[in-house]
Formats: structure tokens, C-alpha cells, sequence
């Protein structure tokens, strides 16, 4: 089934706004930011961060669902993001949500693009990545995700 069969488009869009609209509201506030937060064991700043972090990645996701981005054009959007130590920290600490993903899922799809750019020792000059991501060509969602 399509991601969209549920809701029709409309509601997707009212979702995605409800969805920002939380978003905003947990980064203004820091007791807000607790509940949203599935991560415990940091500050009240980085879990700010954190939560900008996952805005960020499912902004990247969005654009690609609504056609802005191509699949093809989405390990560059990505690999920008990947670049913050931040993103790289908060990736880290999360890995554990990933792993429960549907592997066929859009989102595993993403997380194994993210895996497959984001820096790793050796490859660093001058704070860019150095080279072109690992093979990608297992990586592509199923359509119907």
C-alpha cells in the first residue's frame, strides 16, 4: 500500500503541519522537549539538537516523498546533513529506533544511505568527505514503503 493511501494528501499535509507545529513547540521548550525526546541520557541543549537533528532528517525524507528531491539526488542532501558532529553523535545514539524498521521501509532505505556517507576516520580533509559513498546499489525502498 502506498504511504498516502491512508490519509489522502490532505491529510498527510495536516499531519506533517501538526507534526512541525510539536516540533516547534519542544524546541521552545525544554519540558516539552523531554516528552517528545526517546532519548534520556542527555541535556536539556543537546536534546534540543538531537530533535533538530531528526527535523532535519525527516524534512530530507519529505522532500523526496513529495518529488523535490530524486532518489538519486538524495545521498548529496544527506551528505551535507551528515557532515555536524552533532548529526554524527545523535546517529549514533539512535541507532537502536532504526533497528526496527521495516528493511524495505523509505526510512531503513535512508538510514542505509546514511550509513553508507556519513565520515568516517580516514576519509576527512578539511572537514569534507573525502571520496563517494560505499555501494548504494542495495539500498533503494520498495516502492510501496
Amino acid at each position: 500500500m502506498h504511504w498516502r493511501a491512508t490519509t489522502g494528501t490532505r491529510g498527510w499535509q495536516k499531519q506533517q503541519r501538526f507534526q512541525t507545529y510539536l516540533l516547534n513547540k519542544a524546541l521552545n521548550d525544554p519540558d516539552l522537549a523531554e516528552v517528545l525526546s526517546t532519548i534520556d541520557e542527555v541535556g536539556p541543549t543537546r536534546r534540543r539538537q538531537y530533535l533538530f537533528v531528526n527535523a532535519i532528517c525527516t524534512n530530507t525524507l519529505r522532500a523526496y516523498r513529495a518529488g523535490d528531491v530524486s532518489w538519486d539526488e538524495l545521498p548529496g542532501h544527506l551528505r551535507v546533513i551528515c557532515q555536524s558532529a552533532i548529526f554524527r553523535d545523535y546517529w549514533d545514539t539512535t541507532h537502536h529506533h532504526r533497528a526496527s524498521l521495516e528493511t524495505a521501509s523509505q526510512e531503513a532505505a535512508v538510514g542505509r544511505i546514511v550509513d553508507t556517507t556519513l565520515p568516517r576516520p580516514g576519509r576527512i580533509r578539511h572537514g569534507r568527505v573525502v571520496g563517494r559513498p560505499r555501494n548504494r546499489a542495495n539500498i533503494r525502498p520498495n516502492k510501496c514503503s
